[in-house]
């Protein structure tokens, strides 16, 4: 189980999924920040409640089945990735990266660390971003 102090909570953000939402928090140190999958509906309330004075955002989710986007990292140490200047489809701790690195010339390769003790379930080992050669946010 995950424990993060309620005085540690700076920051929460839900997203409504198909599969349930989902509810990101983020501590005040940025070292225990944590992400909840396949919530009910009704958690953003119950949430609320608990934790009336932490800042809570409630984010659309692009759902339009596009490959392509705009991958940014944020000040808070995530690469996040969403389509039309809109709410990310997903972010990724930096934490869990294992490796970036250029993968062509206009490619840019994420690998995760893998778990070779974890057989029972799918793994996303490699993510790969196209960024056009006009692309002013990633200069070389």
């Amino acid at each position: 189980p995950v424990e993060i102090p309620v005085s540690d909570v700076l920051a929460m953000t839900w997203r409504a999924t198909p599969r349930g939402g989902q509810l990101s928090v983020q501590t005040k140190d940025n070292v225990a920040n944590a992400s909840f999958l396949a919530l009910p509906a009704e958690t953003p309330e119950l949430v609320k409640k608990i934790l009336p004075t932490a800042a809570f955002e409630n984010q659309a989710v692009s759902l339009q089945g596009r490959n392509w986007g705009e991958a940014r990292v944020t000040d808070e140490g995530t690469l996040t990735f969403g389509v039309d200047a809109k709410a990310p489809i997903f972010e990724v701790p930096l934490s869990n990266l294992a490796l970036a690195k250029q993968g062509g010339k206009h490619d840019v390769v994420a690998e995760f660390a893998v778990d070779d003790t974890n057989t029972d379930k799918d793994q996303l080992v490699e993510i790969s971003f196209y960024v056009p050669p006009t692309s002013t946010i990633w200069d070389a």
